[in-house]
């Protein structure tokens, strides 16, 4: 009877474990979008309001406080992209006139006379 017992338990453990680490990998998903849509934002604020445009904000070292990223802009295919965890999202931005990269931490942001740079 005890070892029936143990074994269900023992199932129900895993099945939750398994769950946690999904719930997990979603939280993650979620904040990479976020965090790609917000920078997209920032690219295309800047474009649109135009020449003097200045602005700071900050990114995050880590997705949820644990996971790795990296942000790139590849101003040949206007686009910007987050890569972790091997997956990769990318989102068109307005403009191809992008001269620096966008980084973690503390990013200034400008337009002058339409040349999109980062600080």
């Amino acid at each position: 009877y005890y070892i029936i017992l143990s074994i269900v338990f023992l199932i129900i453990m895993l099945l939750i474990i398994d769950n946690q680490k999904n719930l997990n990998d979603e939280k993650t998903n979620a904040d990479a979008r976020h965090l790609l849509v917000f920078a997209k934002n920032e690219i295309d604020i800047a474009v649109n309001v135009g020449d003097g445009y200045s602005h700071a904000f900050i990114l995050p070292d880590l997705l949820q406080g644990v996971a790795d990223y990296s942000i790139l802009i590849l101003p040949d295919y206007q686009t910007i992209m987050i890569s972790y965890k091997d997956r990769n999202i990318s989102l068109p931005v307005l403009t191809d006139n992008i001269t620096s990269t966008i980084k973690k931490g503390k990013n200034v942001i400008k337009n002058s006379k339409g040349m999109i740079t980062f600080e």
